[in-house]
């Protein structure tokens, strides 16, 4: 079940879909990339519903500077990262998962940002560990991981 609402944000409102399910198992906020679509692009849309049958509350608000390609803030050119570790923080029981790889913005050159890539995918394999053997509430680390020796 989608359900439409608006979260307050200082002296503004959010719009953004709430996806629930009958035995939410945790919650998640999924945050969609550049694109005029939003909140509603087919493939948040797909995940967000994919993650519903899976017992998780989901939360997409519509971030309108991603939705208009207009972004500012430092570090990062839509979010900073510190952002998502205070979030994190404030909600307890949970890490956030900082991959260094990706950007909104600028793909890294492949073959320098090559160790990047690799441990990021190993933070994401251990988040798509959890997200299907139920075990959202297990402790993912939010500092990067060793380099394999």
């Amino acid at each position: 079940m989608v359900e439409e609402l608006s979260i307050a944000a200082g002296d503004r409102r959010v719009p953004a879909d709430l996806y629930r399910t009958s035995a939410p198992g945790g919650a998640i906020v999924l945050v969609h990339g550049l694109s005029p679509l939003g909140r509603r692009h087919p493939d948040i849309v797909r995940i967000a519903r994919l993650l519903a049958r899976h017992h998780r509350l989901v939360l997409v608000p519509q971030i309108e500077g991603l939705a208009t390609f207009r972004m500012s803030g430092a570090g990062d050119t839509s979010v900073p990262f510190t952002e998502s570790l205070r979030l994190a923080a404030a909600a307890g029981r949970t890490e956030a998962v900082i991959l260094e790889s990706f950007t909104h913005i600028i793909t890294p050159p492949f073959w320098s940002s090559l160790g990047s890539r690799v441990r990021d995918g190993g933070r994401l394999l251990q988040v798509f560990d959890a997200l299907l053997s139920d075990r959202l509430d297990r402790v993912i680390e939010a500092r990067p991981l060793s380099p394999a020796p």
